[in-house]
Parts: structure tokens; C-alpha cells; sequence
């Protein structure tokens, strides 16, 4: 309770000492020196530091926790595609620390015919050059787009929220993104963060670290405001990557390369439908009503964890929450079926959209509610 009090009373949360330190060490020499490191660094580095991790953090916990439920037999009962196992990595590990659970053939049995194109796994190539994509992702393109233009909108709609001069205009935010000099993007690589000198804290620009952080039904009130405009604007751009003619071929044919989806696959896409329907959809909430760096952190995480859980190829594991309400929320089963179908279950968070606009007739045919159910019943 002391921790969450300090967060809520702290004006300026030094999220790395609050959070990472205090929690597991008792006050002392190291909390002072983090706590000195993060206060040096200057607003912008916070920033894209902050985000970056929040982006690359879940992701990273969701892919090793999604390889050692795949590594162990005990969890197989809760694969949706037992025979599809794309992770290659989790698979040569399971045959070498299970090698009995990998033959499931009796003995005099004929072997199996080869399966049909449309279920063959996916090929290792395809694994690889989506492992490649991720890490130039999370290593190069999100950490350089939030220290650069990222910074400069949020602190555009910062002044706004704060009354300072109205809400900028399309060529104002233009501006703001383009107005990012190339000697700020070149310093992430030629120099580390903690040598940064503190120059972007100008009298005349607001620092988004030292605003007030919200009272905690403010924060509750954000996230679910974001999750419900993200969950809206991400069906329909969704649903149009697969229905508007040329769309579907030239640009979210490569998501589906993966029949039976793995974790690293969630944001394995083109760069126009990361665009469009990635981006556009996650930060249409925070822009509209602008909100302190760390909630959008944790929006940002709650993301990430969430369609790390959609493609994971498991349903019912305890702590997949949207399992818990397959009616209400959209289950990891629905986006599995999405993949291996190519059909219909294009929301993110819940089913109502799908439900309203009939999207979702063909997977609740052929897994009526009493059956979903049950298999989320361990």
C-alpha cells in the first residue's frame, strides 16, 4: 500500500525507482542512484525508454511463457491445433526433453496421409523472416518513432489538454512530427540514454513526466475508453483488409501466413497494415482524450499482452482472462479459428461488433456456445 500511495501522491513517478526498486529492495544506495539516473535522462529519453519497454517487455514475457506451455506435454490438451506446431523452437526443445510424447502413433498402424495445403505448418523460413521483422521492431523502428515524432505530438496534445493555446491544427501536428532533428534520432545509436544532457526541459515546452498523475478512477476510466475505441476502429479496418478487393493479397496476406498462429506472429504484418490497423486503432483513444506517459504504458502493455494471448494457439490456460467469458470477450479460440478459416471474427477485445454485423455466424455454427464453454473448463 506505501508503494501505491507514493505513485498516486508523486507528481513526477520515477517509474523505474517506484516501480523495479522499491519493490524488491529496501531504500537505500541503489534506489538513489536509479532514482538519480532516471531524473538525469532527459523528458525525451524517459520517454521513448519507458514506451519502448513497455512495447518490448510483454512481448518478450509472452513468447517464453507461450514456448515452455508449447515444450511440455501437460499442456497439450489446451492446443486448439494439436497437430500445428509452428514454433520450431518449443517443438526441437519438446522432442528433446519428451522425445516419447512426439510419437502419438500406435504401433501397426499405417502412417498417416500428409495433410492438405491449407493445414500444412508453417515453413521455417516464414518463422524466420517474421523473427527478423520483430526484432528490428522492437529494437530500431518503435524505440526510434517514440523518442522522435512520439515525443513531439504528446507533447503537442499535453499543451492542449492543459488549455495551452487550443488543439493544434493538422499543419501544427504535422510539423511536430516532422520537426524531429536527425542529430535526436542519430544520438540513440552514437550515445547511450544516460549520457543525454537534459536540454529538452524548456520553460516554454510542458514536460509530460512532471504533469499530475490522475486519480486512479480517471486511469480505469482511460483504459476502458481505449480498449473500447480500439476494439471498434480495429474491426472495421480489419474486416476491410479482408473484404475490399486487392487489400487482402496485396497487404494482410502476409499475417496469414500463419494458418496456425504463434506469438511472435501477432505483429508479424505489412508495414501499410501496421499502419492502418495497428496503429491508427491503439493510439486513436489516447489522442482524443490525452493521458499521463505511464498509463499509456500500461495501455500499451495490456495491448500487447492481449494479442499475444489472441495468437498464442492456446485456449482455456488459467490466465488467459478473455477465456473466462467466451460469450463477451473474444477468446483466443475465435482468432485461431480466424487464422486457420480465413473467415469472419475480426474484433480485438470483444465479440459484440462480429455479433451485430453477422461476422461471426460461420464460427459459432461450428463451436456453438455450450461446446466453447465446456472446453474452457479445465
Amino acid at each position: 500500500m506505501t508503494v501505491i500511495r507514493q505513485l498516486y501522491k508523486k507528481t513526477d513517478i520515477n517509474f523505474f525507482s517506484l516501480v523495479c526498486v522499491r519493490v524488491f529492495v529496501r531504500q537505500g544506495a541503489m534506489e538513489q542512484a536509479i532514482s538519480a539516473l532516471w531524473h538525469g535522462l532527459s523528458d525525451r529519453t524517459r520517454f521513448g525508454v519507458l514506451l519502448s519497454a513497455a512495447h518490448t517487455i510483454p512481448a518478450l514475457i509472452s513468447f517464453i511463457l507461450y514456448t515452455a506451455v508449447e515444450c511440455s506435454p501437460a499442456f497439450d490438451r489446451y492446443k486448439i491445433q494439436p497437430k500445428q506446431r509452428p514454433n520450431f523452437v518449443a517443438s526441437s526443445l519438446r522432442q528433446w526433453l519428451f522425445p516419447q510424447a512426439n510419437d502419438t502413433t500406435p504401433r501397426g498402424t499405417a502412417a498417416q496421409p500428409p495433410a492438405p495445403p491449407t493445414q500444412q505448418r508453417t515453413s521455417l523460413a516464414t518463422v524466420s523472416k517474421c523473427l527478423r521483422q520483430l526484432l528490428v521492431s522492437h529494437l530500431v523502428v518503435v524505440p526510434l518513432l517514440f523518442y522522435g515524432p512520439g515525443y513531439n505530438v504528446a507533447q503537442q496534445l499535453l499543451l492542449f489538454s492543459n488549455g495551452g493555446g487550443g488543439r493544434p491544427s493538422p499543419a501544427e501536428t504535422t510539423s511536430a512530427v516532422l520537426q524531429t532533428p536527425i542529430t535526436q534520432i542519430l544520438a540513440v545509436a552514437l550515445r547511450p540514454f544516460f549520457l543525454e544532457p537534459n536540454a529538452d526541459r524548456h520553460a516554454f515546452l510542458p514536460s509530460l513526466f512532471e504533469q499530475a498523475y490522475p486519480p486512479w478512477y480517471i486511469v480505469v476510466g482511460q483504459l476502458l475508453f481505449f480498449i473500447v475505441v480500439e476494439d471498434a476502429l480495429f474491426y472495421w479496418v480489419h474486416r476491410m483488409l479482408h473484404e475490399v478487393p486487392g487489400l487482402y493479397a496485396r497487404v494482410h496476406k502476409k499475417h496469414h501466413d500463419f494458418r496456425s498462429p504463434i506469438t511472435i506472429a501477432a505483429e508479424y504484418a505489412h508495414p501499410v497494415e501496421t499502419l492502418l490497423g495497428n496503429f491508427v486503432p491503439f493510439l486513436t483513444g489516447p489522442i482524443l482524450w490525452p493521458t499521463h506517459p505511464t498509463v499509456f504504458a500500461a495501455w500499451m502493455a495490456i495491448r500487447i499482452f492481449k494479442t499475444a494471448e489472441a495468437h498464442s494457439g492456446y485456449a482455456s490456460l488459467p490466465w488467459q482472462l478473455f477465456s473466462w467469458c467466451p460469450r463477451w470477450l473474444t477468446s483466443s479460440r475465435r482468432h485461431d479459428f480466424h487464422h486457420s478459416e480465413n473467415s469472419g471474427c475480426y474484433a480485438s477485445f470483444f465479440t459484440f461488433w462480429d455479433w451485430a454485423c453477422g461476422t461471426d455466424a460461420t464460427f459459432v455454427r461450428k463451436h456453438p456456445l455450450g461446446e466453447v464453454i465446456s472446453s474452457h473448463t479445465p
